[in-house]
Parts: structure tokens; sequence; C-alpha cells
């Protein structure tokens, strides 16, 4: 299954941009999320942000969470709609509008641990793994 392909390396790749932007920020990677709602889009699925505190500082992409220019394998794409899956699934399961979904991810002893919400509702914590199962 592609979440068995790509588990470990989307999970390294937030582990890695949660860090690169808590040096970029000044702040401990532990005080870093990386917040992922659905863009509502077709060329654009997905949104992600990075949050210091929970409180949003700047849209990026999945490139800038890889920290590449250019995504010549299309990884973006691949690992975008793995997360896009697990997400709308975690949306079912939680009985979650997808337009109030959000997840954060965070840096909690080296794990990336997500916090989903319904609006501003916390409803479930799970490691990045367990999201993409």
């Amino acid at each position: 299954m592609l979440q068995d392909m790509f588990g470990g390396k989307i999970k390294a790749d937030f582990l890695d941009g949660l860090q690169r932007f808590g040096k970029e920020y000044n702040e401990p990677s532990s005080n870093v999320q990386i917040r992922i709602t659905f863009g509502g889009t077709e060329d654009k699925p997905l949104a992600y942000e990075v949050c210091i505190g929970f409180k949003p500082k700047k849209e990026v992409s999945y490139k800038q969470i890889m920290d590449i220019k250019m995504d010549l394998l299309g990884q973006e794409q691949m690992v975008g709609g793995v997360i896009l899956q697990s997400l709308f699934k975690q949306c079912e399961l939680l009985t979650i509008a997808p337009e109030n979904a959000s997840a954060f991810l965070m840096d909690v002893k080296g794990q990336v641990i997500v916090a989903v919400y319904d609006g501003f509702k916390h409803k479930k914590v799970c490691t990045v793994e367990e999201l993409l199962s």
C-alpha cells in the first residue's frame, strides 16, 4: 500500500521540516507545528502552514517542507495523495466535515505527533504512522 511505501518518508520529511522551521524562527522544534487543511481546489488539495505555538506564521508547500527547489520525481504529488486519503479517512471516522478539519503535526521527543481538530474542537492525537495506516 502507498502508506507503507511513503510512511517513513513522510515522517522524516515532517520531522526535518519542523526542526528546520524551528531554526528559521529561532524556536525549539517542540514549539513548531505544521498545520494541514484541505486546500479546496484540484490544483491544491492540501494546504500547509507553519505555526509557532499554534499561531500561523506562513503558508508553505510540501517542497518547502522537504527543503527542495524542484520536485523532479513528483514526490509532492505522491505523498500529498497519501496524506489526502489519510485525512479524508480521519474525517469519516471522526465525523468531521472536511472544510472544518485540520491536523497539526508536531515534534514530540523525535516523534511526529498529529492532533486532529474539528474547527477548534480537539478530536484525536496519534502518531503520523497511525494517521497514515
